[in-house]
């Protein structure tokens, strides 16, 4: 007889494999025709080339080597055949997840001697033994797959984010498959893992569906995989996971909820890249081309990268780059390099710079970028080329715009311009306003004057020296100073000198006589014949009065500017004075004690001039006269006239003090000897500043001179008394003796 038994694990797990042992025995007799049939009671499945035979040998004592079971629905079967000696047979098994039962079993048929039959025709079996078993336990895992983030917010154009598959069963997950399907403009680009680490993977850069497969995930454990993927827009993505385990054609029969799932939802915070400060210096432009410094400080503040940053200058109208001054910084100007080709574009008056290649920052996957939190600057400078320029310039748009021009991560894969851009950081410029005051002063050397910036009192032969003064009182320097001075007419030049002036400021002489036909001329001596705000030079001109004449005038002009839209020009004067003027002399006449016989007139003459005499004065006074045959004539018969004046030290004669009389003593005349007067030759003048009195009396000529109330019969009123108002004429000469 045969006997048989069974061995197996106690504790399995679903869909795990374990080694099965059917071990058969017999008494000292030789079996025949033997038949081991394995029962897996539809709960285990067979895995093919596992049977493994140890001690069986035929009844020649040959070892019988191991076979593949005959499969027919759940049993096994081996054809044994005649044993002269048994032993085991040991077979792999996979448990199916359903049904739960553990149970099978095993059973051997065999013949005795007295019913051997041939081996190729066995048709009955006399005996028979059989035995079953079952597991004690059946363990199962359970999947869980996180997403880490849930929802990420992508700060590069290759976010990266966990995958977690966990077991949170009691026995090992098997021929578990993770697959993840990139939706939107996302796709796979690589991954690593850690702890449990995956069999395969199935998928290749740049798919938008990958899986991963794991021949076992043991209980408790789990598989972290960190997944890079790419954007390649800015449309709505999503990553979607799932994952599934099982054998034996089940799956929920494994794990109810199979399969088990999880999203990512990718949001894009912006790269917010700024213009945080747009400047120019000097903060006015020069219409000469003096060149200007403009500085442009861009910042990322937000959390994400930006790709391809670039920075764009619109430079105001009038304005050009000027080739080879531009620097960049990527330490907010700590430290300055040439920026590489000076520029990217130029084209009109838009500069472009492409930071691209310059930024420091990397994303991980080869590509520059402006991290968050990183600034680059750049500086270049720019003037006004020309006077065509200049007039553009002055009637242009009268700013420059700036702005940061850079690709969100959702398109950093744009090969044209950059889409994304900053708001635009506008800086208003202004043209300098260059201005020149001047000043011009006089004085009377001869006389020991002081300087004045009215008029000069001269005489013939004075030295007169004229004071000239040039000054920047504008908001920048000015350029291509010129002076030229009008000297008055009747002067003669004779030298000029610098006076004053800081360094690099002194005056060159150009040329010149001082006439309107050729100016005295000069500019300011430094490269570009200017001065800085609030410089100034003073020179001094010395000239000699010729001559004597009505007040002539001093005109100093400057002009400065290289363009008509900065060019200007300031005149200043001062007046010298060589002669009087009559309006210098005043003359009044007062009547007193006037009957219709007579009466006293006193005339004044006042000069008012502080510096010029009036010289060989002559002073005619024709006394009114009617219409009839009456006048007032001159009475000598009390006094004759006095002459007295306000200088103490100018004294007249009796005989000096007496007029030339004519016209029936109707008009008298006071004048020099020289002229036919009465006045010593040297005593007829007037000192500034000297009042004359004159008095005499006048008494009515004819017989009409009533003495009484009453009207006297003899002498009736016959003609008209004249009034009081007498006609003055005075003439005088300078010193020139105009």
């Amino acid at each position: 007889s045969l006997g048989v038994s069974l061995s197996g694990p106690q504790i399995i797990e679903k869909c795990g494999t374990y080694t099965y042992t059917i071990d058969l025995s017999k008494e000292d007799f030789q079996g025949y025709d033997a038949l081991v049939t394995f029962d897996t009671h539809g709960n285990y499945t067979y895995i093919p080339g596992s049977t493994v035979f140890s001690g069986f040998t035929d009844e020649s004592g040959t070892t019988i080597s191991a076979f593949e079971p005959t499969v027919d629905g759940n049993e096994l079967s081996w054809e044994l055949g005649d044993l002269s000696s048994v032993g085991t047979i040991q077979i792999r098994l996979r448990k199916c997840c359903s049904p739960t039962d553990t149970s099978y079993s095993a059973t051997v048929d065999y013949n005795d001697n007295c019913h051997n039959q041939d081996d190729a025709s066995i048709t009955s079996r006399s005996g028979s033994s059989s035995t079953s078993s079952n597991a004690d336990y059946l363990a199962s895992g359970h999947l869980r797959i996180d997403i880490e983030p849930s929802s990420y917010f992508t700060v590069s154009g290759y976010p990266q984010f966990r995958v977690y598959l966990l077991n949170t069963g009691d026995g090992a997950a098997y021929d578990a498959d993770l697959t993840l399907t990139f939706n939107g403009p996302f796709v796979y680009r690589s991954y690593s893992s850690s702890e449990v680490a995956p069999t395969s993977f199935t998928g290749s850069s740049g798919d938008s569906s990958v899986t991963w497969h794991y021949d076992e995930i043991p209980a408790g454990q789990k598989s972290v995989l960190t997944v890079t993927g790419e954007l390649t827009g800015c449309g709505a993505a999503s990553v979607d996971g799932s994952a599934t385990w099982g054998c034996c054609s089940q799956e929920t029969e494994c794990q109810s909820d199979l399969p088990v799932s999880d999203t990512m939802t990718l949001q894009y915070p912006a790269s917010d890249v700024v213009v945080i400060s747009h400047t120019m210096t000097p903060n006015l432009v020069d219409y000469c081309g003096d060149p200007v410094t403009f500085t442009i400080n861009t910042k990322n503040y937000g959390p994400a990268v930006a790709y391809h940053p670039s920075v764009q200058e619109t430079l105001a109208d009038g304005l050009s780059y000027i080739a080879g001054t531009a620097e960049y910084s990527l330490d907010n100007g700590t430290n300055w390099t040439a920026f590489p080709g000076e520029y990217t574009s130029y084209t009109g008056q838009i500069i472009k710079w492409d930071f691209e290649d310059l930024v420091p920052t990397t994303d991980g996957h080869g590509n520059s970028v402006l991290g968050s939190g990183d600034t680059i600057t750049i500086r270049f400078q720019a003037k006004i080329a020309d006077c065509t320029a200049a007039t553009t310039f002055a009637g242009g748009n009268g700013y420059s715009d700036a702005i940061a021009t850079y690709d969100l991560p959702c398109a950093h894969t744009n090969s044209g311009d950059p889409i994304t851009s900053s708001p635009i950081s506008r800086l208003n410029i202004a043209g300098a306003s260059p201005h020149v005051k001047i000043t011009v002063w006089g004085k009377n050397l001869t006389a020991g004057t002081a300087y004045t910036q009215g008029t000069v009192n001269a005489a013939s032969g004075d030295t007169i020296l004229w004071k000239i003064k040039i000054e920047n009182d504008g908001d920048y320097r000015a350029k291509e100073i010129s002076l030229q001075d009008i000297l008055p007419s009747n002067v003669t030049y004779s030298s000029w000198a610098q006076v004053s002036g800081e360094s690099d400021v002194n005056l060159a002489f150009d040329g010149g006589d001082g006439t309107s036909e050729s100016p005295l001329t000069w500019h300011v001596d430094n490269s570009d014949q200017g001065l800085d705000v609030g410089q100034e030079s003073t020179i001094e001109i010395t000239t000699t009065v010729n001559s004597c004449t009505s007040v002539t005038t001093n005109t100093a002009t400057t002009n400065w500017g290289c363009c008509s839209t900065d060019q200007g020009s300031e005149s200043d004067s001062a007046d010298l004075k060589t002669q009087l003027a009559p309006s210098d002399l005043t003359i009044t006449v007062t009547p007193q004690n006037f009957s219709t016989c007579g009466g006293d007139v006193t005339i004044t003459i006042k000069n008012n001039d502080p510096f010029h005499t009036a010289y060989h004065f002559h002073l005619k006074d024709t006394l009114p006269t009617s219409s009839g045959t009456y006048a007032w004539v001159y009475d000598a018969s009390n006094g004759g006239a006095q002459i007295t004046s306000s200088d103490s030290g100018h004294t007249f004669t009796a005989a000096e003090e007496e007029p030339v009389l004519s016209s029936n003593d109707t008009v008298l005349e006071w004048m020099d000897a020289d002229a036919g007067g009465n006045i010593s030759s040297g005593n007829a003048y007037i000192s500034p500043g000297e009042t004359l009195t004159i008095t005499f009396h006048v008494k009515a000529s004819g017989n009409y001179c009533d003495t009484s109330l009453a009207n006297d019969a003899n002498n009736p009123d016959v003609g008209t008394i004249p009034t009081d108002n007498n006609l003055l004429d005075l003439s005088y000469q300078d010193l020139c003796g105009n």
